[in-house]
C-alpha cells in the first residue's frame, strides 16, 4: 500500500472545515418580528484563535461575546473587526451548547438605545479581542425595547 507521504504510509489525511451560521430573531413592544438568518464567515485570525485555543499551553479566551455595527462592506477572511462597530453594544454569551462537533452559542439581549443594525461579528474580549466570525444582514433598526433572541452555531468538519 503506498502513501501521499511515504510507501508504508497510507493515504488517511483529512483537513478540518469551520461553518457558522447566524439566525436572530427581533422581537419588538408592538409585537412585530423580525428574523435574519444566514452563514456567516470565519475570518482567518479566528480560525488562528481555534488553533490557539487547542493548544494546550494557550492562554486564549474563547469567542463569547457579539457586537452590533452598521458597516456594509463585504465580509472578507481577512477582517480584524468590524466594519462599523456600534458603541456600547456587546454583550456576553448567556449560554453554550457543544453536541458532537457543532457548538452553538445563545444571547437574549434587550436592546436599551435606538440603532440600525447591518453587521454582527463574534469576539473573544468585551472591549477588543480577536473578532472570530463576521456576518452581514439587511438593514435592520431597533430601539429601546426590542428583545433580540440570538443563536450563533459553528460547525467543524472534516474535509478529504
Amino acid at each position: 500500500m503506498t502513501g501521499k507521504y511515504s510507501d508504508t504510509v497510507p493515504d488517511m489525511y483529512n483537513g478540518l472545515k469551520l461553518t457558522g451560521s447566524f439566525d436572530l430573531i427581533a422581537q419588538f413592544p408592538n409585537g412585530r418580528v423580525e428574523h435574519r438568518f444566514g452563514k456567516n464567515l470565519v475570518t482567518s485570525v479566528g480560525e488562528s484563535l481555534v488553533a490557539k485555543l487547542i493548544d494546550i499551553n494557550g492562554a486564549e479566551t474563547a469567542p463569547n461575546y457579539i457586537a452590533f455595527g452598521s458597516g456594509s462592506n463585504n465580509a472578507l477572511k481577512s477582517d480584524t473587526q468590524l466594519q462599523s462597530e456600534i458603541a456600547s453594544t456587546r454583550e456576553l454569551v448567556d449560554s453554550t451548547l457543544q453536541v458532537a462537533n457543532t457548538l452553538a452559542l445563545t444571547w437574549n439581549i434587550t436592546v436599551g438605545s435606538t440603532y440600525t443594525i447591518r453587521e454582527m461579528g463574534i469576539f473573544n474580549d468585551a472591549a477588543a479581542g480577536t473578532i472570530f466570525s463576521r456576518f452581514l444582514t439587511q438593514q435592520l433598526t431597533v430601539a429601546s425595547g426590542v428583545v433580540f433572541d440570538i443563536v450563533w452555531t459553528l460547525t467543524i468538519s472534516g474535509v478529504d
